[in-house]
């Protein structure tokens, strides 16, 4: 053996290191490590799966066992309650541990009581009764897919998990995450404790991260796999490796994980010069501050170096905005690359509010209008802000035309003051290509390769992507009008609920608002007299007679109560009630049909019907029996997924009824050149 080979064996002794067959090197450091896995109704049982296979895989590169210096694991599970699953006395060898991971059952909880969960460690499973020890690092494991139901309850328990000491890892899943909520849950620095991915498929990408910066947590000095150690001797003591690499944080767009980062970049160097009209939006409010403000005009910067800037290239502009918006360079300067990129860096940093609907209404009707853009090639708005803006309902209609005019949208959060639902309404569609979030300013120059990469992908003379051809269109209402739609949650689940209120929103998001109309939704109550008081009286009737709603009842709530004054309805307003129904309807009685027709002398009503409309009774008898409903309001679809395929279908239907004071006719008029003469379309 020669002397490196026996220097290395020492330093593998010394911090104790060891191997496993398939593992680089096994984390043999003590620790009590507990994993918090969500397991609502959100997630499907296969990415559950594929999360039970994380943690696997995680304590594949641990010492697990009951030993003074060996790692004892521990498994929570949480929804609408919390399961401890195993405490962390439970195991003594790693393999029985996989083994029982892959047992425990997906128990669907019907909300995401995060806060119960992180209760629990402290009160619960970081103590001796589970298994706990005084002397070793605490590190909890928190993995979700979405925010709880009660943010700022989960903020004060988070703080109690840090005052305890215990180290928090949050890995937020997809893309429906609380980036705020995040934080709050994860120990500082977040670049160290935070992360995103955006599927369960990507929690792959990250296991070796999350089990080396487990093990650097530990209370002893530890080694990562491919790292340069410098080493320490103090007399006769085991020399020490101390660690000097920096794992980066994983940003919620995963896809860099596989992109190439070099400066010779394929993709990078066959798109420099491909033609396109690109537009930096960058948040100019209070909240950034000076030197934050200018490593984002870095990035910029750096951003437009990787583009062949030319008069038949690329074209660069740039806007800041707080509460108004000062256009710094318009996409038809003609300033040489250099001079463009010193007229980025010189941009003068301004303060106030944050009123991205105006940036983004400047963009569209300034910006990229017929006199600065050029046809024929792609345009390009790249917004970078760091948090909420003050309006956001303003926010995502302006993003929304600016999506129709035909604008790609690249949303960029930094920080975890950003809204998540916010910046997914200015990004385009899908999300995974042009939304992003960092942790922090620093974090900007990570992404800016692939940024420049898919601003590159989005081809010259592409078409604005929508869910059908219909999304050209906004409707003006030209008379007051109350909209309420109603469908029975309760009957249809959870999944198609969630199918049905974006259907909602993306249909309410087609009307131009101009104070005429007004929406509502109105769904089932669940159960009814459900509730039972801790009782001596054990009566088989009480406990038998539970009463769940039916669509009899939702009809009449909405004929009742939708439109009454206290629920927001106007007295002179023009009713209009869509209801949607599936075909595993059954149970239509002389009852419903009532409800139906007292409803009708009172509002319009569509139904929108998932399923073969012809097969339904409810649909006959409103229809061809009763007359209740005109056949011309009754739209079908195939399957719940479909259902943004009739959005524009309903669109311009609805929107005649509220355009024209006359009676309703049955056909909708055309003028000589097609187009709706109650729709307004929107240039594109």
């Amino acid at each position: 053996m020669d002397i490196r080979q026996a220097i290395l064996l020492v330093l593998a002794v010394a911090v104790g290191v060891q191997s496993r067959p398939g593992i680089k090197e096994v984390c043999s450091q003590a620790a009590d490590i507990v994993f918090v896995l969500d397991s609502s109704t959100s997630i499907w049982i296969e990415d559950y799966k594929r999360q039970l296979t994380f943690v696997q895989d995680v304590v594949k590169m641990f010492d697990v066992g009951q030993g003074a210096t060996q790692a004892r694991v521990g498994i929570m599970t949480f929804g609408n309650k919390v399961w401890i699953d195993y405490t962390l006395d439970k195991f003594s060898k790693v393999e029985t541990l996989i083994d029982a991971v892959e047992k425990i059952p997906h128990k669907a909880g019907t909300t995401t009581n995060t806060w119960e969960a992180l209760d629990t460690l402290t009160t619960q499973m970081f103590t001796p009764e589970m298994g706990s020890r005084h002397n070793v690092s605490h590190i909890a494991i928190v993995i979700t897919d979405g925010r709880s139901q009660k943010t700022m309850r989960t903020k004060v328990s988070a703080e109690a998990v840090h005052h305890a000491g215990i180290n928090m890892f949050a890995i937020g899943v997809g893309h429906n995450i609380d980036f705020v909520e995040l934080g709050y849950i994860a120990s500082d620095p977040h670049d160290e404790f935070l992360f995103t991915v955006d599927n369960y498929n990507a929690l792959e990408s990250i296991k070796e991260i999350i089990a080396d910066k487990t093990c650097q947590v530990t209370q002893k000095p530890v080694i990562l796999p491919n790292t340069t150690p410098t080493t320490k001797s103090q007399g006769n003591q085991d020399a020490v490796v101390t660690v000097t690499q920096k794992v980066q944080p994983i940003l919620q767009n995963t896809a860099s994980l596989s992109k190439p980062q070099g400066d010779q970049d394929p993709e990078l160097t066959n798109c420099r010069s491909k033609p396109a009209d690109v537009y930096f939006v960058i948040d100019s409010s209070a909240s950034i501050g000076e030197n934050n403000f200018r490593y984002v005009l870095n990035f910029v910067k750096d951003i437009t170096s990787i583009f062949n800037v030319g008069k038949d290239n690329i074209h660069v502009g740039l806007l800041t905005f707080s509460h108004d918006v000062q256009e710094e360079i318009p996409l038809d300067n003609t300033f040489t690359k250099d001079e463009l990129l010193k007229k980025i860096v010189d941009v003068k940093y301004t303060v106030g509010g944050t009123n991205t609907g105006k940036a983004l209404e400047f963009v569209r009707t300034v910006s990229f209008s017929k006199e600065l853009a050029r046809p024929g090639v792609a345009h390009v708005a790249i917004v970078v802000t760091d948090g909420m803006s003050k309006n956001p309902i303003d926010t995502a209609r302006q993003a929304e035309l600016a999506h129709k005019a035909g604008i790609y949208t690249f949303a960029i959060g930094v920080g975890v003051h950003t809204d998540l639902q916010e910046l997914r309404d200015i990004a385009s569609n899908p999300d995974d290509d042009f939304l992003f979030q960092t942790y922090d300013f620093n974090s900007l120059d990570s992404i800016k390769k692939l940024l420049a990469i898919k601003t590159c992908a989005i081809k010259p003379n592409d078409e604005p992507v929508y869910s059908n051809g219909d999304n050209n269109y906004v409707c003006t209402p030209a008379v007051e009008t109350d909209l309420l739609f109603a469908y029975d949650s309760v009957a249809i689940g959870s999944w198609k609920s969630q199918a049905v209120s974006r259907f909602i929103g993306a249909l309410v998001n087609g009307f131009d608002r101009n104070g005429l109309i007004r929406v509502g939704m109105v769904t089932s109550d669940c159960q009814r007299s459900g509730n039972i008081a801790l009782t001596q009286e054990l009566s088989n009737v009480a406990f038998s007679k539970l009463e769940f709603t039916t669509y009899t009842h939702l009809i009449r709530k909405v004929q009742r109560h939708g439109f009454s004054v206290k629920q927001g309805g106007r007295p002179k307003a023009r009713r209009i009630a869509v209801m949607l129904v599936d075909e595993e309807l059954e149970d239509v009685n002389s009852e419903m049909i009532s409800e139906a027709q007292k409803l009708n002398k009172e509002a319009e009503i569509y139904v929108i019907v998932v399923g073969q409309a012809n097969n339904m009774p409810l649909v006959h008898e409103l229809t061809m029996v009763k007359g209740v409903v005109d056949q011309s309001h009754i739209i079908s679809v195939d399957l719940f997924q479909n259902i943004l395929s009739v959005k524009g279908d309903l669109l311009r239907r609805l929107c005649r009824s509220m355009s024209f004071n006359e009676t309703i006719r049955d056909e909708p008029e055309v003028d000589n050149d097609g187009v709706y003469d109650y729709v307004i379309p929107k240039a594109v």
